[in-house]
């Protein structure tokens, strides 16, 4: 049995779209990791780093977050890059900022792991990660990554990660 097929519409009409309640925000294409997979062009040696919070990243999580808003729903946002935590204070800004302007905190934000190189900073960070409302973290650990990442930062990452935010992490 086949699923039903809608009716055609009648020309100049279009189905309504759906809303997003998910947004991912490229915080960078920069990262320290080649792998032969990733739809990040840009190589460690040619970083390109646009300058956050800029009103662009701050203007479209207010526009999807109304249009969440509008259509009832909360909007829910995952920070990604290259690698976010390679440019830790521009990542912090953008966080302070949203809070500030109001907007919905960062739901994920996705790591390689290769800035967890002592306890001390992937605790401290994680904390502060946290007490911004951050929900969780996404960690990228396979056989391309880890050409580039040692697994024990990995390790460390996780752990620290399900301390700060617990098994979900």
């Amino acid at each position: 049995m086949h699923a039903p097929v809608a009716p055609p519409l009648p020309p100049g009409e279009f189905p309504p779209l759906a809303v997003w309640d998910f947004a991912g925000l490229m915080l960078t294409y920069w990262c320290n990791a080649r792998c032969a997979f990733c739809y990040v062009t840009r190589a460690p040696s040619t970083p390109l780093r646009p300058k956050c919070p800029s009103p662009m990243h701050l203007g479209w999580w207010r526009e999807l977050a109304e249009l969440a808003a509008a259509h009832g729903q909360p909007l829910r946002v995952h920070l990604a890059g290259g690698e976010p935590f390679r440019d830790w204070v521009r990542l912090v800004a953008l966080i302070r900022a949203a809070r500030d302007a109001g907007l919905p905190p960062i739901d994920k934000i996705e790591t390689n792991a290769s800035w967890a190189t002592d306890d001390g900073v992937t605790r401290t960070r994680l904390e502060l990660l946290s007490a911004l409302g951050l929900q969780q973290l996404v960690i990228s650990s396979d056989v391309f990554h880890q050409e580039f990442v040692p697994f024990e930062r990995v390790r460390r990452c996780v752990q620290f990660a399900r301390r700060v935010f617990g098994r979900r992490a």
